[in-house]
């Protein structure tokens, strides 16, 4: 389970300083890539803040994709971010992986 002080948050929010936490953990590698994260719930009441305050932290890192969300699972560490991580740290700084393309759908025009 992740445990984090908030004794020393140096006057950030706790979902800001939970954020960082967790973000340093995926960059640094202690959070593995596929790594599944514990639920809202459980990370809340074992580390003594709400809710809301971890939905903040996970809202924050899936908006970045340092997080997935797969539909009916758990939330998970990026592995693409990680291989882009690796690539750099391997020396290959701007190789990252295509990104796809961008799909626009258009509704069909009737005459």
């Amino acid at each position: 389970m992740l445990t984090y002080s908030f004794e020393d948050r140096q006057g950030k929010r706790k979902f800001e300083y939970l954020y960082e936490q967790i973000r340093e953990d995926i960059l640094k590698g202690t959070l593995k890539p596929g790594e599944k994260l514990p639920s809202k719930r459980a990370l809340a009441e074992h580390l003594g803040i709400s809710v809301i305050t971890v939905e903040g932290a996970y809202g924050q890192l899936l908006d970045e994709g340092y997080i997935i969300s797969p539909p009916e699972a758990s939330l998970l560490t990026s592995r693409r971010l990680w291989s882009c991580r690796m690539s750099e740290a391997a020396g290959f700084p701007g190789k990252r992986p295509p990104a796809r393309p961008a799909i626009f759908l258009y509704p069909p025009f009737f005459a």
